[in-house]
């Protein structure tokens, strides 16, 4: 072997020579076979060998028009096949779609069976179930009818004119009602039933006279009109020959302190009170043959102003009832009937100068009849400490006393009800993010300054009024309960302008409470409201599912 290596080495000629045969056999081998193959030829590779292929004893080779054929027919029969995998493709395609399609059909049927989940035991009045004024005979002549108002406003410190006026037209219906019918009409209004929150500055005023002449400018005719001091005049007013259209009694609070006998008994042992021997009752019921009552705000609770003077007598409920009811009635239905569609968004405005009103946010936001939930001061404030803001020292004090003159615990309603809120439904609430204060100087400070000033909160800032309004222009559906700030002028602007946005908007528009509806009229608003309610309190509680005791003698 090395010998041969060395003559390869020595004599390059005979190596090119040997490398080139070797070549040349290689070359002839391969050509050889690719020939056979093409040619249809069989092949074997060892022993080495080439046969032809024969049909019939004859051997078949394949002409160039043949091969030709066959790769038109080759091509033929792939374009066919990509069209049907085309086809296949697109019905795929289809298919996929269709089943997005479905997903997003199952989808939208989960999030309206979850929206029809609404908070059970909802007991809705129908109009057609309460006692009303139609059902009174046409004449009543010679009748006494002892109506009970809500004409209890706030009166401005500055010159002595109410902030409300949708509670003189509302009730100015039922007595023209009556005055048709010819009743005598004996008024028992209360002035001062109600607290006066915080964040407003008003004068209670207890005389009724400039209620009356507010009433009186919105009757058709003027009625004969007189006050009495006390309720044992109506012996001889009503026996006497002349005719007395309106006798007013002395102020409620005068004649019984009918909150303070409400207030002693537990929840569960009201329906157990015999209001029949309450004073206001007793001093009154020899007097009046039918009894109207108009004071939505007072149905909240059992009282002897709307149960005790009903026992025994023809009892109805009076024209502004009966639309706070009808307009309620309407609320809840829109919003269940808007909430089967998923773009559909309803927009609840929680003013409220009441930190509980926490609890309120969280049963609507349970009962997933709001899509979002826009907070005022001070329930933001529970929230906001909830979440572990430091709040200073003035604030934790109007919180802590805000809460116990609504019978709760500041630290319970943080614990329970703000962190419930925030671990549950943190996407469907709005919080502030500056607040309106007045430290010498009205100016707005961030949320996360709540801790460093000795100050006290007057409403809601301006970004946040900013940011109110760009939920309330994406709204289907707005309700509004609540002041968003104090009553004064200085610092209700944050109030006016959420009003104004809404009354303006193209959503539908519900609002419930004595202030704001004032304030809407202050504004020329209220025009632009489609539906508004007396006692915002009531109408909150209303539509979270709790019932309404003081309307139970009037359904039938």
């Amino acid at each position: 072997m090395e010998g041969l290596i060395k003559l390869f080495e020595d004599n390059q000629t005979v190596l090119l020579v040997l490398v080139c045969l070797f070549a040349f056999v290689v070359l002839s081998i391969t050509a050889i076979f690719l020939t056979a193959f093409f040619q249809r030829r069989r092949i074997t590779f060892w022993p080495p060998s080439i046969e032809p292929v024969s049909s019939g004893g004859t051997i078949t080779t394949a002409t160039p028009v043949q091969l030709n054929e066959q790769y038109s027919s080759l091509v033929q029969r792939v374009e066919e096949s990509i069209v049907i995998l085309t086809k296949q493709i697109s019905q795929l395609e289809q298919k996929v779609l269709e089943t997005f399609k479905h997903t997003e059909t199952l989808a939208t049927k989960i999030d309206y069976v979850e929206r029809l989940a609404i908070l059970p035991n909802y007991e809705i009045p129908d109009i057609a179930s309460l006692r009303t004024m139609e059902e009174l005979p046409d004449d009543i002549s010679g009748k006494n009818v002892l109506v009970k108002l809500d004409l209890d406003i706030a009166i401005a410190k500055s010159d002595g004119t109410p902030i409300d006026h949708f509670k003189f037209i509302r009730a100015s219906k039922t007595i023209q009602h009556l005055i048709k019918m010819k009743a005598r009409i004996i008024l028992l209004i209360g002035q001062g039933l109600s607290n006066i929150d915080y964040l407003e500055e008003s004068v209670i005023c207890k005389d009724l006279t400039y209620h009356v002449s507010k009433l009186i400018e919105f009757l058709e005719i003027e009625p004969t009109v007189v006050f009495l001091d006390e309720v044992s005049q109506l012996n001889d007013y009503l026996s006497s020959e002349e005719n007395y259209q309106i006798l007013v009694l002395p102020n409620l609070l005068q004649i019984s302190s009918e909150e303070a006998l409400a207030q002693k008994a537990p929840n569960e042992n009201k329906l157990n009170i015999d209001f029949s021997q309450s004073l206001v009752v007793k001093q009154l019921r020899p007097f009046y043959d039918i009894f109207v009552l108009d004071d939505f705000r007072s149905t909240i609770k059992r009282l002897p102003s709307n149960i005790g003077l009903s026992v025994g007598k023809q009892a109805v409920v009076g024209k502004g009832v009966q639309s706070d009811l009808g307009n309620l009635e309407k609320l809840i239905r829109t919003l269940m009937e808007l909430g089967r569609r998923a773009s559909n968004h309803r927009v609840c405005i929680c003013g409220s100068s009441r930190p509980n009103d926490v609890l309120i946010v969280d049963a609507l936001l349970q009962a997933k009849l709001f899509d979002k939930i826009l907070l005022g001061p001070f329930p933001s404030l529970v929230v906001y400490a909830a979440q572990g803001n430091p709040l200073n020292k003035s604030i934790w004090q109007d919180l802590t006393v805000l809460a116990q003159a609504n019978n709760h615990d500041i630290h319970a309603l943080v614990e329970n009800y703000g962190r419930h809120i925030l671990d549950y439904y943190a996407d469907k609430i709005v919080l502030p993010v500056d607040f309106l204060v007045d430290d010498g100087s009205l100016r707005s400070i961030k949320a996360s300054e709540l801790e460093a000033a000795d100050i006290s909160i007057q409403g809601i800032g301006n970004e946040s009024v900013e940011k109110y309004k760009e939920e309330i222009n994406s709204a289907s559906l707005v309700f509004h309960f609540g002041m968003l700030g104090s009553a004064k002028p200085k610092y209700r602007s944050c109030t006016e302008e959420i009003i104004k946005t809404y009354s303006q908007a193209s959503c539908i528009s519900f609002m419930a409470g004595d202030h704001i509806a004032g304030i809407a009229k202050l504004i020329s608003a209220e025009s632009g409201i489609d539906y508004m309610i007396t006692g915002a309190k009531t109408t909150s509680y209303y539509i979270t599912g709790k019932h309404l005791p003081g309307i139970e003698p009037y359904i039938k």
